[in-house]
């Protein structure tokens, strides 16, 4: 049953990927059908007016193309950003990132690899920002995402809310090695060498 649950919820985000690549293309549809009008307009007012609004619509389409980018395009730009974070250029990694999350700004796999990139050049909190927003959307990279931001914040020294977030997110994923041995480092920050023991148990 749940991974029948599991692929319906599959299936539903990407269609839904496709519905948003509809929707971007509408504006600049509409902007090119106003200007077709034009030669149909009556007054000259009607003309100008016409005029500037199907302008002012053809160049934001123009000026954000991302906008209107297919999701198969959104992925090559994230795995564009993959190929340079492997290659040590960062920036030119969160650019790409930042390219698909403007096409698609809930897109769960952008932001992880986003937060994942800014982990590693130590801006701990961006990273944690888009961990938060993977973890909201409660789809793929959901754990990844859970182990990422647990990691920063034990990094910052967070590490009562890094209990209280590993705590219920052990709830959720109760199997899983990392979790629990980021609550071991957690507790043993926070000098409850008790709680940490238990922990790094439960982790093996």
């Amino acid at each position: 049953v749940v991974k029948y649950l599991y692929n319906i919820k599959r299936r539903l985000y990407k269609y839904s990927r496709r519905l948003i690549f509809i929707s971007c293309r509408l504006p600049l549809l509409s902007g090119i059908l106003l200007y077709l009008s034009l030669p149909y307009a009556v007054k000259p007012v009607m003309k100008k007016i016409a005029f500037a609004i199907s302008a002012y619509i053809i160049m934001l389409c123009c000026v954000f193309p991302t906008a209107g980018q297919t999701p198969a395009e959104v992925d090559n730009m994230i795995r564009s950003g993959i190929a340079y974070h492997q290659s040590g250029m960062y920036e030119d990694a969160l650019k790409k990132y930042q390219q698909a999350l403007m096409a698609e700004p809930l897109n769960t796999w952008a932001n992880y690899e986003a937060a994942f990139t800014y982990s590693v050049i130590g801006e701990l909190e961006k990273s944690i920002t888009h961990c938060d927003k993977v973890i909201k959307a409660q789809k793929d990279y959901e754990l990844d995402a859970l182990i990422l931001k647990s990691s920063c914040l034990i990094s910052l020294g967070e590490n009562g809310k890094a209990i209280s977030m590993l705590k219920t997110a052990t709830s959720l994923y109760p199997n899983d090695n990392l979790l629990w041995f980021n609550l071991g480092l957690a507790y043993t920050a926070d000098n409850k060498n008790v709680y940490a023991r238990l922990a790094y148990i439960s982790s093996i």
